[in-house]
């Protein structure tokens, strides 16, 4: 429609001659055009084109300060006569990318995608054409006597001519007129801009350019342009200039883009520029050929890229050129940008973002004052006395018997380091010693031992003991770096833990051993001390052979203990740490995974997913003997079996009832049968407890013992074994066969492994080599088999522990959920009497209403007219049935598509910030095989102290989520305060010095002042 076109207001017109501005000038006849135009919404009057009774040439005097108005746009034109000389090819011209007003206007020239402009030199009438065509803010003038130095800037490109006129008067009124004009243009521009971004700018000083933060998320539904996939990009345009290109994501037709592959860029806008046009963003299909095919545009107005203020906008993709609408939609986010936004993209473009060298302190062991060549240990007077390692800095050598380190690493730590982003509550743990650890030094010194760390891992977060050198006891004492303060974000995160021996210089580390910490069962203003044997893994069936023990103090605090419930039902968000040192990340994912990764293939993985199938089998024995035990009158639930039968016989209605009711009978029979083990680290809660901590919001502290009921424990579960030893049997005489088999197919036995690692065996490594070998070949058939066995192993598991009641908070809401709705169910049932008529009802609307006369009807208007239509009618209805499920299944897959956004946009500034070294932390559904449980010298007590005051934090990290939800979703919140403790080398080396606690505060006071300092608000603040 001619009203949707920019139409000309006024023109000014001035003759003159051109010239290059290269060395050889040669003077050509020339005509400069100034053009009012506007958007016929906008416009009051009449003219040309209908709005202003003004001829082409006529003049309205040097000022047109009075009759520009919002949203104009003044053109300023260059022309030639259309006979004069050769065609010249390198055209300038901006106004096919102009629009005008809102963002659904489309340029006077038309649109042909932001790498498709006409450039062809389009005729202006009067016998002149065009040479350079563009707004009048991309002007630059210089006047010379009588000649005038114009550049121009479009498109990225910025051209010189040389402009002369007959006069000096003429000159300078050309150029007062188009300064004039530049200066209303902005003052009309500043003014509309003060009232669209309703700032609290009351004073009348100029506005400076306006930097946009803008952010390309993702793509979704797109077109698939390479057969079923494309290579998707997109490029960003403003005023036919590209400002920002993303990178190509490889086949995928729902793409998200990351700041590694260049989603975020800062757009800076002159305020003169702001209604002059539309950002245009089109997402194209890379080829390797040529330019590629459009996928689809959008156009976004600055006006309302501010207005918007970070939301998440998504855009329909549209052939601009053709007025229709495309496939798929982009998601895009935009905002005023900050001296903090524009300081983030740019480190991100430079490459020097945050370096994660701050994050490995806290990751790296630490020696500390110790080495091989120190006296260790010495004997005075019959007393053998050793050295406490590492050395404290503040006291110095400490010699003390064992008796005095045994007693001394079970006082209260001298400090503490917080760790993690959570605000749940928070887990104070003290890793106290280990004992009877492997020897895993080699050398031919006398001392072979073990230098010892640990590692605990926590969503997040992980955090590194210091090193005690040579010992296969050692004990962390309270003034080394042994106590960590993790901020929770979920309950059903468990604790991982790692036993390393130390090795200095490019090799890695030894492990000794792990264990996981499953933290549902602790329970606020208790105390543990909890010993655990270490394992190599918690999967492998060969590798649960112990190797020492480890001791931790635990202790559990949260603001709410209703809160754990709640959050039992929330989804258990990907976690993931990132870590820039190969070294760190080897010892950080044993303490997570074990020494092998069930996620990547190895043929021992493959044996025990097998195996912990086949071992499933032996839960119909213990339903046979369940089932035996109600039967004979042998278990107490036989009562509640025969009230099932007397209700189900005689009130047979309230069969649905009693469906649901067994839900809850057998959940609460499963909780008995796990109450009875003698244990009390292996025994859940009763759900009377579980009901009154939801209520009352409370926990009673724990009492535990050392080697409470460890007899009967041990007595019970040796008739335990004997019983799981019959029910398998046959499984074991069948495993035993392949074990058989496998032995003699292992080449290399565990001894010759053993003594091959030990010595460098030749032979043993050639027939390792030739085992690896046979591996390899069969990977391509056992491979596929292990990827699609693990997630059932892992279902398995989760429905065991949930039966176990392991995951007792998912157990006690599916147990509450059953008894709500059997009450609820039954309350119905009993006050609904005439059961009969519902039935006859339901029965009749069912059958009547889709077997009855009424579908002829149906097919009279639908059917009938359907099979009617000619084949492009049929087309045409598939398509928008088509276009309707396709706007279904947007709408469906927009919540998983925002999370996955939301999870890769983290992960890539993690990258960055933190490390290309990812372990991924298991997820709800991930549990190990094998549950550790604490040995029976543990112990718990009440603690009347407040652990708050009592362990405060000498030093904080807080962990590596950034915290994607806030600041608009565009820049992480957390950034800049990850940003604070990376560019403070002065505070980290600091914070590692070893500080004796301070009667007044527990800690120096100059190192709180520091903490204080690089706190900067939000968690930060201790």
């Amino acid at each position: 429609p001619v009203d949707k076109f920019p139409l000309t207001v006024c023109v000014r017109e001035w003759d003159c001659e051109k010239s290059g501005a290269s060395f050889m000038r040669r003077r050509k006849k020339a005509r400069v055009r100034i053009q009012l135009k506007r958007d016929p919404a906008n416009g009051n009057g009449s003219g040309k084109n209908g709005y202003r009774d003004l001829e082409e040439g006529s003049s309205i005097g040097d000022d047109w300060s009075e009759l520009i108005e919002q949203g104009d746009i003044v053109l300023f034109h260059l022309l030639k006569p259309i006979d004069a000389g050769d065609y010249e090819s390198s055209v300038l011209l901006e106004n096919d990318a102009i629009s005008v007003g809102s963002a659904s206007t489309i340029s006077t020239m038309g649109f042909r995608g932001v790498d498709d402009f006409n450039r062809s030199t389009p005729a202006m009438g009067d016998g002149w054409k065009a040479k350079v065509s563009v707004p009048i803010s991309k002007v630059s003038l210089k006047l010379d006597n009588l000649k005038c130095i114009a550049s121009f800037a479009a498109g990225g490109i910025v051209k010189h001519n040389i402009l002369y006129f007959s006069s000096d008067e003429e000159a300078k009124q050309f150029l007062l007129f188009v300064k004039r004009t530049k200066q209303s243009i902005r003052k009309h521009a500043e003014k509309a801009i003060r009232n669209d971004t309703f700032s609290n700018i009351t004073d009348n000083s100029p506005l400076q350019p306006i930097k946009f933060l803008i952010e390309i998320i993702s793509a979704t539904d797109l077109k698939a342009e390479d057969k079923k996939t494309s290579d998707p990009y997109v490029v960003v345009k403003y005023g036919g200039e590209e400002i920002h290109k993303t990178k190509v994501i490889k086949k995928n037709l729902h793409p998200i883009w990351t700041v590694e592959t260049k989603a975020l860029f800062i757009f800076t806008l002159m305020p003169e520029d702001y209604y002059t046009h539309d950002v245009v963003f089109e997402v194209r299909d890379w080829d390797a050929f040529n330019p590629g095919s459009t996928l689809g545009q959008c156009l976004l107005s600055p006006k309302k890229m501010i207005m918007t203020n970070g939301e998440r906008i998504e855009c329909k993709l549209q052939y601009l050129q053709m007025g229709k609408d495309a496939q798929g939609y982009l998601a895009i986010r935009c905002k005023k940008a900050s001296e903090s936004d524009v300081e983030f993209v740019n480190l991100i473009e430079s490459k020097e973002i945050a370096d994660g060298d701050y994050y490995s302190d806290y990751v790296t062991p630490t020696v500390g004052q110790q080495n091989r060549n120190l006296r260790m240990k010495k004997k005075e007077n019959g007393t053998k006395y050793h050295l406490a390692r590492p050395v404290d800095k503040v006291r110095g050598e400490m010699w003390m018997t064992p008796d005095e380190i045994e007693k001394s690493a079970y006082e209260n730590s001298d400090y503490w380091t917080e760790v993690g982003k959570g605000d749940l509550g928070s887990l104070f743990v003290e890793v106290i010693g280990c004992n009877d650890l492997p020897r895993l030094d080699r050398g031919l010194g006398g001392r072979q031992k073990s230098d010892a760390f640990v590692t605990a891992v926590y969503e997040d977060a992980v955090a590194t003991t210091d090193v005690v050198m040579d010992c296969l006891n050692p004990r962390f004492l309270p003034h080394t770096q042994r106590a960590f303060k993790f901020n929770l974000s979920s309950i059903h995160s468990p604790l991982f833990i790692g036993v390393h021996d130390f090795d200095a210089g490019l090799t890695m580390h030894d492990p000794a051993g792990r264990i996981t910490v499953p933290l549902q069962k602790f329970v606020p203003k208790t105390t543990y001390t909890i010993t655990q044997d270490l394992y190599d893994s918690h999967e492998i069936v060969s590798e649960r052979e112990s190797r020492g023990s480890i001791t931790l103090r635990i202790r559990l605090e949260l603001k709410e203990q209703r809160a754990l419930f709640f959050n039992a039902l929330k989804s258990v968000p990907k976690t993931s740490v990132h870590l820039n040192n190969k070294k760190n990340y080897a010892h950080a994912k044993y303490a997570v995974r074990g020494a092998l990764d069930v996620n990547q293939y190895d043929f021992k993985v493959f044996l025990s997913l097998i195996d912990e199938l086949l071992q499933y089998h032996t839960v119909l024995y213990i339903v046979k003997d369940a089932l035996k035990s109600l039967i004979l009158w042998r278990s107490n639930h036989s009562m509640v079996m025969l009230c099932f039968v007397v209700v189900f016989t005689e009130c047979p209605k309230y069969t649905p009832s009693l469906i649901i009711a067994s839900v809850a009978w057998l959940m609460l029979a499963l909780l008995g049968n796990e109450r009875n083990r003698p244990s009390p680290w292996d025994n859940p809660p009763s759900y009377s407890s579980l009901l009154m901590r939801f209520i009352t919001n409370k926990a009673r502290p724990v009492n535990i013992k050392k080697f409470q009921r460890s007899d009967d424990d041990k007595d019970y579960s040796d008739r335990l074994r004997k019983l799981e030893e019959g029910h398998q049997a046959s499984t074991n005489d069948f495993w035993e066969e392949t074990n058989k088999e496998w032995e003699t197919f292992d080449i290399m036995s565990a001894a010759e492994r053993k003594e091959s690692a030990r010595h460098g065996s030749r032979t043993g490594k050639r027939k390792k080599e030739k085992f690896d070998l046979i591996l390899k070949l069969l990977k391509p058939v056992l491979e596929p088999v292990q990827l699609t066995t693990l997630p059932i192993v892992m279902i398995l598991r989760f429905v065991r522990d949930i039966a176990k009641w392991d995951q007792m908070y998912l157990s006690f809401w599916i147990t509450t959920t059953a008894i709500f709705l059997t009450i609820v169910s039954g309350i119905g049932i009993y006050f609904i009497k005439d059961w009969d008529f519902i039935i006859l009802w339901a029965k009749r609307i069912i059958l009547y209403g889709t077997l009855s006369p009424l579908n002829k009807v149906v097919d009279i208007f639908y059917f009938s007219k359907f099979d009617a239509m000619s084949e492009s009618q049929k087309e045409a209805l598939t398509k928008e049935k088509r276009r309707r499920k396709r706007s279904r299944f947007h709408g469906n897959f927009a919540t998983g598509q925002r999370q996955l956004e939301d999870y890769m946009k983290e992960e890539a500034v993690k990258t960055l910030m933190f490390g290309p070294h990812v372990i991924t932390i298991p997820s709800l559904m991930t549990p190990d095989r094998y549950q550790g449980i604490p040995n029976a010298e543990s112990y718990a007590e009440p603690t009347s102290q407040d652990t708050e005051k009592l362990m405060q934090p000498s030093k904080t990290f807080h962990g590596q989520g950034m915290g994607m939800e806030n600041s608009n979703g565009i820049v992480p919140a957390n950034y800049l305060k990850h940003s604070n403790l990376a560019l403070l080398p002065k505070m980290r080396k600091a914070t590692r010095q070893y500080q004796r606690p301070s009667p007044e505060n527990g800690i120096e006071a100059p190192l709180l002042d520091s903490s204080k300092a690089i706190s900067g608000g939000g968690t930060f603040d201790k």
